[in-house]
């Protein structure tokens, strides 16, 4: 996680996109998380 975000936070999400790239997500963000995952 730190390597990734540079951050301890928790919670921690990575989204892996179907194009091979990837978001990250720190906190707890529903509008973030829905829109990485293609729910809006």
């Amino acid at each position: 996680m730190v390597k990734i975000s540079g951050q301890m936070g928790v919670p921690f999400t990575v989204v892996e996109k179907d194009d091979g790239g990837k978001e990250t997500i720190l906190g707890f963000d529903r509008g973030k998380i829905d829109a990485a995952l293609g729910l809006v």
